[in-house]
């Protein structure tokens, strides 16, 4: 396998010709640390690597340096290649040091961490360079070998007198004859009658290759590399800042700047790899021999597996070299950045076609963009031009979350590129969860906007998308599971959307969207094009007033300064289901609050709507009144709930400020922060726009702690202009917000912390609306979709559980759909820093032995992990809360067992309470069994889940 490890400044290569056969498995034998050339030459075969015309199989050392074992390994970890199989020529040729090996080794970056980082060396048990020749050999297909060797030829030589072993059967000329198609060495003068320097280091060695070996050879004389040499302006120019990147380190370090090095190795390569360059050709057949003198001389043989190579264009060569070496493209540019871990590449080319992105993980393409742009009044930013600069950084903090949901704080990694094209940057980021982009405006001019992009898959690619046919919709939709190529183009899809290709899953969105509007994804057959809702000049109420929907729209998206950050294009990547849990990507890319928001309280909401407000055994009539309010105060007291929400009715349908005479709203208020609890408000948007600013100072100047605003139901500029504006307004006053009939998360609450949830989802209310929305299949995949955006409201908490053949629809007598111990494990899986108990007082008490649970568990934590998950299907998650831990395992369709470690809980025993579906629990799915047991963090817990199932473990 192949990885990408942290390059701080590097440029690699794409190159140009694409070959429909599969790679070519390539071995590389060198003597690094003699020449810089070696060095060189292995990049090339790095990039070569990259575009899947060949497949590195492994590097074999002649120098007999150990210094040599570290730099190569160093190397081939900067680029990527951290599992690259390595052979050493133990008592071989030229154990000195030279100029570049421990300098380039030594090598800071400019924040002071090593350039490279090695982790093998002589004592690693790095095998002897022929059994590391004979263990890739004996693996691969017959006769599918191209043999690369760039120094003395001990390590060739070896191979051929090599006997037969545990590895092969074959000896190494017969190994050697059956698995390699051609071998490719520097060696030799063809020109003159002279020694050439690797013949000479083992001229016994160079004799058994010309004798034993019985494959075709193609060698590259001395004088081929004279001719060609390579441009000291590269170094400089092509790398990025030539400080950062250890070939430039190590080329700067061979011999003082300027000089153009001979390419004697590089041209080796080229022929191996391209023999129809038009700038290198072999000479006819013939037999190459090895005098006392070290002398070679080639006699002409049409039967002879010998040739030599000539040059013909040497600008040609150089040309070619360049750009298989740097990845400079003369019609533009290709450029890379790797993420910390070396795990993802963005490759970047810019040129009179447009701007594309093409993502690599683990060295497989995964994705590629459509051509990006931006149209901004007169002027196209397009990088169609060369950047005037290419900037590289590194950056490594630690964020903390004024309100966490996953954690208190996170790691903010990711390696910078930044290309500078004087009124405009382009701004790459790469995380090893994912990659992003943006552009950046630098001059201080008023247009009107459009963008352009998008993203391309192969079209048998899995995806998960959630289709409307306009922009202005609820934001509430089922998946649908399709290949792209099946998925319709008449159709927009909401973001998140994800795509599973080669074996990634891969989450497209955006993040820090402000004065901007949220994109949709429109299906093309091999992917997405970007689409966005265009401003809005016209609009009309509709929906009992509900709602003001656009009849007219400008021909742009929003008209702004120029002097701005616009949104990140991510796309987010995870090797597996569950990894996608533990991420907060979106946050660390969005802009964060410099403000004090210490006052924020997160906590379990006690809602009055979902269950209809039905109470039973009390001496007033429940609903919307006061006395129904205050009783929903004093249960959410006794029970340490921290706050109440009063959905619709406690005011005038279309005046907030005029209340229903059945409450008196200030002296709920009142009373409820007498009892320590807090009261939400719920408004219409509408409502509250036409006097913001008044409307949150009344609901502030009674006591309320926040304000669920609902019914937007856009993602036009102006919409998220006004996301911006409540946030804002309701922190002055030091309110919550929680946000319904809202486009899904993209990061504003690292802005507005306030912004405490979301809705943008089908969530629970849904099983007493519409059947077929809410399903268990549904509820495992959201975790994996939708929540990786940001908190989300779904609003659980349902103590009328029924399984599916079971379930009905009833408004004011609800169900969900599922066992019990499914629906709490909610409050562990779902993450909203307000989290909804959903049901009524009176459903609650029929079950008291949920209250230590339901009472204590909380709304945010202080560690999460992601244990088992499969997209759709079942999830598995352990969180703490100071002390506690936390298991909730939620699971769709039929009968499961899981079996989980325990190893999360850290040291010493832990006292467990476990809730796990009854015996019955497959066809009553209220069943329930509650046991205590004790378990040690080396235990496994064997978990059955009932159909629908779910299971909740507490351990103290």
């Amino acid at each position: 396998m192949k990885r990408f490890y942290p390059a701080i400044a590097t440029l690699l290569l794409l190159v140009c010709c694409s070959r429909a056969n599969s790679p070519v498995p390539v071995i590389f034998d060198t003597d690094m640390g003699n020449d810089i050339d070696d060095a060189l030459a292995l990049q090339m075969l790095f990039n070569y690597d990259r575009d899947g015309v060949i497949d590195l199989k492994g590097i074999t050392i002649s120098k007999c340096n150990p210094h040599s074992v570290e730099f190569v390994d160093g190397i081939c970890r900067f680029n990527g290649f951290e599992d690259m199989p390595l052979g050493f020529a133990y008592n071989g040729p030229n154990p000195e040091d030279h100029t570049y090996l421990l300098p380039t080794l030594e090598a800071k970056t400019a924040e002071g961490s090593s350039l490279i980082l090695p982790q093998r060396n002589l004592e690693s048990g790095i095998d002897e360079g022929y059994v590391a020749l004979r263990r890739l050999l004996a693996k691969e297909k017959d006769g599918s070998v191209v043999l690369i060797a760039t120094g003395p030829l001990t390590n060739i030589a070896r191979l051929l007198e090599s006997q037969a072993d545990e590895i092969s059967a074959m000896d190494g000329v017969s190994l050697v004859s059956r698995k390699v198609k051609s071998l490719h060495i520097m060696n030799g003068n063809y020109s003159v009658q002279a020694p050439e320097w690797n013949v000479l280091q083992d001229k016994e060695a160079t004799k058994v290759i010309y004798d034993l070996c019985p494959v075709p050879l193609v060698t590259s004389g001395f004088e081929v590399g004279c001719a060609v040499k390579y441009p000291h302006e590269s170094i400089l120019k092509d790398f990025g800042d030539p400080s950062e990147n250890p070939l430039c380190v190590a080329y700067m370090h061979y011999q003082p700047m300027p000089y153009d090095r001979e390419t004697w190795d590089l041209t080796t390569v080229l022929d191996a790899i391209e023999p129809d360059n038009g700038a290198l050709v072999r000479s006819q057949p013939g037999r190459i021999t090895v005098r006392e003198d070290g002398v070679t001389v080639f006699e002409a043989d049409a039967e002879g597996l010998h040739r030599y190579l000539k040059v013909i264009e040497p600008d040609k060569a150089v040309a070619a070299l360049v750009k298989r070496v740097s990845g400079k493209n003369y019609l533009g540019q290709s450029l890379s950045l790797l993420s910390p871990g070396g795990i993802n590449r963005m490759d970047v080319e810019t040129g009179p076609q447009g701007s594309f992105l093409t993502l690599f993980r683990h060295g497989r393409k995964i994705l590629s963009s459509a051509p990006f742009s931006m149209e901004c009044g007169g002027l196209s930013w397009n990088c169609k031009d060369e950047p005037i600069s290419v900037t590289r950084t590194v950056s490594d903090n630690i964020v903390d979350f004024p309100v966490p949901r996953k954690y208190h704080s996170a790691r903010d990694f990711y390696n910078e590129m930044v290309l500078d094209y004087g009124g405009y940057e382009v701004q790459f980021r790469a995380y090893d969860s994912g990659v992003a982009y943006r552009f950046v405006g630098k001059t201080d001019f008023i247009a009107q906007v459009n963008e352009k992009g998008g993203w391309r898959f192969p079209s048998e690619s899995q995806s998960y998308t959630l289709l409307v046919s306009e922009s202005q919709n609820w934001f509430e939709e089922n998946y649908t599971e399709a290949r792209i190529g099946e998925l319709p183009k008449d159709k927009i899809s909401m973001i998140p959307v994800l795509v599973k290709s080669e074996g990634v899953n891969i989450l497209l969105t955006e993040a820090d969207i402000h004065h901007y509007a949220q994109g949709y994804l429109r299906p093309t057959g091999d992917g997405f094009d970007a689409e966005y809702p265009l401003y809005p000049i016209k609009e009309e109420y509709r929906e009992w007033n509900n709602k003001r929907y656009v009849v007219e729209r400008a021909p742009y998206i929003v008209e702004t300064t120029l002097k701005r950050s616009f949104p990140w294009k991510v796309a987010g990547t995870f090797d597996s289901d569950i990894d996608i849990l533990g991420d907060e990507l979106i946050y660390l890319l969005s802009e964060k609050t410099t403000e004090d928001y210490s006052w924020i309280k997160p906590g379990k909401v006690l809602w009055d709507w979902w269950n209809g407000r039905k109470i039973d055994g009390v001496d007033f009539k429940s609903g919307i009144n006061t006395d129904t309010y205050l009783y929903l105060v004093d249960y959410a007291a006794k029970h340490g709930f921290e706050y109440v929400l009063l959905d619709e009715g406690w005011c005038e349908h279309d005046d907030i400020f005029t209340l229903n005479p059945e409450t008196d709203i200030p002296g709920v208020c009142k009373y409820a922060s007498d009892k320590g609890v807090g009261i939400i408000l719920w408004a219409k948007w509408t409502n509250i726009d036409e006097r913001l600013e008044d409307a949150f100072q009344m609901m502030a100047s009674w006591g309320a702690k926040g304000v669920k605003v609902d019914f937007m139901d856009r993602n036009d500029a102006w919409m998220v202009d006004y996301y911006d504006r409540v946030a804002k307004t309701a922190a002055k006053h030091q309110m919550l917000v929680d946000l319904h009939g809202a486009y899904p998360n993209e990061g504003m609450r690292a802005l507005w912390p306030n912004l405490m949830t979301r809705e943008g989802v089908v969530g629970l209310e849904y099983n007493k609306m519409k059947a077929g929305m809410d399903t268990p299949h549904h509820e495992l995949l959201i975790p994996f979709i939708r929540q990786w955006a940001g908190p989300m409201d779904f609003t659980p908490g349902s103590m009328l559980n029924a399984q599916p053949e079971n379930h009905r629809i009833v408004h004011e007598e609800p169900m969900s759909i599922g066992t019990r111990c499914h629906q709490m494990a909610m409050y562990i899986i779902y993450e909203s820093p307000l989290q909804m108990v959903s049901d009524s007082p009176s459903k609650y008490d029929t079950a008291p032995e949920w209250f230590p649970f339901l009472d204590s568990v909380p709304a945010v934590w202080d560690q999460t992990v992601p244990l088992q998950g499969k997209m759709g299907e079942y999830v598995a998650v352990a969180r703490k809360s100071g002390q506690r831990w936390y298991l909730g395992v939620m699971s769709s369709g039929g009968p499961r067992d899981l079996d989980i470690p325990l190893d999360f809980l850290g040291k010493g025993k832990a006292a467990a309470t476990l809730y796990k579906d009854g015996s019955n629990a497959d066809v009553e799915a209220v069943a329930t069994e509650i046991t205590t047991c004790k378990f040690s963090p080396k235990d496994t817990l064997k978990v059955h889940l009932a159909r629908n199932g779910g299971f909740i473990a507490v351990f103290d």
